[in-house]
């Protein structure tokens, strides 16, 4: 399979499109984790960022989780398409293709997201890098 090259900047959605960015975070260190996400519209202004100190005790299931967490405060938002951005290649790819071949753990809460993007004229989900997901990533640091 051969994937599209991966930004290294933040980039606006198309016009009429809102993007999600999401992350989570954890440190066995400290025993705690936390997942952030936020939501801009296609002039790049911030119209939702969210940080939560959840627990999980593998970082996919967290990455799923603000995923979840995130598309859920969207649909509250109103907003009707959108483009949801997570640094974790393994949860995007059973976003986009199947969650039957996603890792058990996460199957259910990728079945949940799929279900929730129903709700959307458009939902496209799609990996970032994690320079680009930085805004996230220190929300979900932050919880």
């Amino acid at each position: 399979m051969v994937r599209p090259p991966v930004s290294r900047t933040w980039a606006l959605p198309p016009s009429g499109y809102s993007k999600l960015n999401c992350d989570a975070s954890y440190s066995k260190e400290r025993n705690c984790s936390g997942i952030g996400f936020l939501l801009r519209d296609h002039l790049g202004h911030c119209q939702l960022a969210v940080f939560d100190p959840i627990h999980f005790a593998e970082v996919v299931v967290g990455e799923a989780e603000a995923i979840r967490q995130g598309v859920l405060e969207v649909i509250s938002e109103g907003a009707m398409r959108i483009k949801v951005e997570s640094d974790n290649q393994e949860v995007v790819t059973g976003l986009q293709y199947s969650e039957r071949d996603s890792t058990l753990s996460i199957r259910p809460i990728i079945k949940d997201i799929l279900y929730l993007a129903s709700y959307f004229v458009d939902c496209q989900f799609q990996f970032t890098s994690r320079a680009t997901n930085v805004v996230a990533d220190t929300l979900a640091r932050r919880a």
